[in-house]
């Protein structure tokens, strides 16, 4: 965001310059003056809304509210794809883009796509899903170790033993949307139960693709 201030700054230079000379009727070099703010900031990527700051042709699917601005879960309707965006907010009413990750999709064999962004202070998750048996997605991992995770017989059972370690969420209209205090193993750890809240899918934080359970 280092540029876009130095920008900011530079076009506001250039406007007070402008003043400075211009011989116009102030209620008119007013207008002018508001015109050229907004376009600028329109250019240098701020807009009035969470939405418009995502990439050209986004549909938004879900937002949170955070401490910096939005977190958005969106489709990407140019390419049937989705992804999840980090969106602050500054000056109180401006948004701008500030990162996310894009194009994601199910593949063929794939009980979900998982896509994350984020760092060891805020991390999002969006979870997208084609299986209609697929109705709950839990984050999270009481265990530190592959080979303990591999071991365990997890279940909602599991769940409701460590509800301080797990964050489980319903999937609606085929999407999970979830913001975690922090990016770790544990959070990176994602599992899939059906209706019965049985575990049908998962991806574990050292494998990169998730699996249905039992391949």
């Amino acid at each position: 965001m280092n540029s876009i201030f130095v920008t900011t700054s530079v076009f506001l230079i250039a406007i007070l310059l402008f003043m400075n000379f211009s011989k116009m009727r102030p209620r008119k070099l007013g207008l002018i003056i508001l015109i050229l703010m907004v376009s600028g900031l329109f250019f240098i990527g701020f807009r009035f809304t969470a939405a418009s700051a995502l990439p050209f042709g986004s549909e938004v699917i879900k937002t949170i509210d955070t401490d910096y601005g939005k977190a958005v879960l969106y489709e990407d309707l140019n390419v049937d794809t989705f992804g999840i965006a980090q969106v602050n907010r500054t000056l109180g009413l401006l948004y701008y883009y500030g990162g996310g990750s894009t194009d994601y999709s199910v593949e063929e064999g794939e009980p979900f796509q998982a896509a994350g962004f984020g760092n060891q202070e805020s991390f999002m998750v969006g979870v997208k899903t084609n299986d209609p048996t697929l109705k709950y997605i839990v984050i999270g991992s009481h265990l530190d170790t592959p080979e303990e995770i591999e071991k365990d017989n997890f279940s909602l059972v599991t769940v409701n033993e460590h509800p301080e370690s797990y964050t489980i969420q319903e999937v609606v209209g085929g999407y999970a949307f979830f913001v975690l205090d922090e990016y770790s193993e544990a959070t990176w750890t994602i599992r899939a139960l059906d209706e019965d809240r049985q575990l049908i899918g998962e991806k574990m934080f050292y494998e990169g693709q998730a699996r249905y359970v039992g391949e």
